[in-house]
């Protein structure tokens, strides 16, 4: 027992001892392949932690559920705008190909299937109701993806119905026209008598065998980057959705390869479930797809955030003078532009420009605009304005806005030390806080010696905010 117990504690010594070489060396001051290699491991590390806590795969079957109930009114929706271009049958091959890891014979039965049911809905003879159903069922797919990238990217925020319906529609009705005029123009490129020529004669015949095995993962990452960038209700940068879609489409190709293998080197199911084995088979793809997806958001997350590749997966929680100072500064930047007529500061931008990290700063964006402190006017992005002049928004304003809870959290205490002494002491810190601030305003912080020559133009200044632009502070 005594050696069983050794051993556990020899690697447990030893996960230690890894775990301090690879988190807790500087890379700072290491060259460009040692930063790369040792960021690759934290990064696979932080992967196989975000996988064991069960999130990823948790939301991936839930996806599984979505995507059975919508697939068929998407494709409905699909067959019946491209049969205006007369070319519907062009959806085939691709469900086919989304479909080859369950053999090309089942891959050809589900996608029949498939389609026959969403050809059988008529779209034109629906009428008001059953196209709204339609609609609402192609669009609740997106949203669920995009809640589950939001819920990846630490974003609180969806879009608003508005935005999902003009979002997600254009997506819906631009993207089969985009693939059939991609396949259009490469199906008359490949058959037209000069590029056989041109493929008849090497090295170009080698290169177009070469470019025909790449293009499938050139599309797919192509494909899970544009997802990356467009459905997350935040601003991604190309670098990082790139990566997360250049790993996600080799890897998926990858497990397509795989899963084609294990399918038809697994008679037994067919044995055991019967007619029920081309479901579960089909269950268990749409599963590691979507397990593909997410992970591949995941990555590109890291990367653009690479203050959440830590060794323990816990979110950093900002301080109470944290969230105090950000306020403070906050509302100085958005008077100081205020002051100067300059466009108005976007929450995004006020993140890029303090450094901080965007989630912080929407809470504390809303938290000021819930106290009628500021204001976001125009269409998404919205835009931040004082709510009022800046000489009657005090600096006590906006400690009380920021330290104000909920008051059914504030406890209830006995009246006899030592409770009466912690209270005697709150109030001397907020007495000597009001004293040491009193009657000072933002704008007495905004205006300083050099101050714009837009400050102190003459003239009437514009309002605040107009009427009719004015936003309620509640996310999208």
């Amino acid at each position: 027992m005594s050696s069983a117990e050794d051993r556990r504690s020899m690697w447990r010594d030893w996960a230690r001892r890894i775990g301090d070489w690879v988190w807790e060396r500087d890379l700072e001051q290491a060259g460009a392949l040692e930063r790369t290699a040792f960021s690759t491991i934290r990064l696979t590390h932080a992967l196989m932690r975000r996988l064991l806590d069960g999130q990823l795969t948790l939301r991936a079957m839930s996806l599984v559920y979505t995507t059975l109930l919508t697939i068929v009114p998407l494709l409905a929706f699909s067959v019946s705008l491209l049969a205006a271009f007369g070319v519907h049958n062009v959806l085939r091959p691709v469900l086919v190909q989304l479909l080859l890891p369950l053999g090309s014979g089942t891959a050809g039965k589900v996608a029949d299937h498939v389609i026959a049911l969403a050809s059988n809905i008529k779209i034109g003879v629906l009428g008001v109701l059953g196209l709204a159903l339609l609609l609402f069922a192609v669009i609740s797919l997106l949203h669920k993806i995009e809640q589950d990238l939001n819920h990846i990217w630490r974003i609180a925020r969806a879009r608003t119905l508005h935005r999902r319906f003009s979002d997600y529609l254009s997506v819906i009705l631009i993207g089969p026209v985009l693939l059939v005029t991609g396949m259009g123009i490469s199906s008359s490129v490949t058959e037209s008598h000069a590029f056989k020529a041109m493929t008849a004669v090497e090295p170009f015949g080698f290169l177009v065998y070469a470019m025909g095995w790449i293009a499938p993962y050139v599309l797919i990452a192509a494909a899970f980057t544009f997802i990356y960038i467009f459905l997350p209700n935040t601003s991604v940068r190309l670098g990082p959705a790139l990566t997360g879609g250049v790993v996600a489409g080799v890897a998926w190709l990858t497990a397509s390869r795989i899963f084609a293998v294990f399918v038809v080197s697994s008679g037994s199911y067919s044995a055991i479930y019967s007619g029920f084995a081309i479901v579960i088979l089909l269950l268990l793809w749409i599963y590691v797809g979507w397990v593909i997806l997410l992970v591949g958001a995941q990555i590109a997350f890291y990367r653009q955030r690479p203050e959440y590749l830590r060794r323990v997966d816990v979110d950093p929680r900002p301080s109470a003078g944290l969230q105090e100072r950000l306020a403070l500064l906050v509302l100085c930047l958005v008077g100081e532009r205020h002051m100067r007529d300059a466009d108005p500061w976007t929450e995004e931008a006020l993140a890029a420009e303090l450094r901080v990290m965007p989630e912080l700063l929407f809470q504390i964006a809303d938290r000021l605009v819930a106290h009628r402190l500021l204001v976001k006017i125009g269409p998404y992005p919205f835009r931040l304005l004082p709510a009022r002049e800046l000489d009657t928004i005090t600096v006590l304003d906006l400690l009380h806005a920021v330290r104000r809870g909920d008051a059914m959290l504030e406890p209830k205490v006995p009246a006899e030390p030592p409770f009466t002494t912690v209270q005697d002491v709150f109030e001397s810190i907020a007495e000597a806080t009001e004293q040491a601030l009193d009657g000072m305003t933002i704008k007495d912080l905004v205006r300083a010696p050099h101050a714009h020559p837009a400050d102190e133009r003459p003239g009437p200044r514009p309002a605040l905010v107009h009427p009719e632009r004015q936003h309620d502070g509640r996310r999208e």
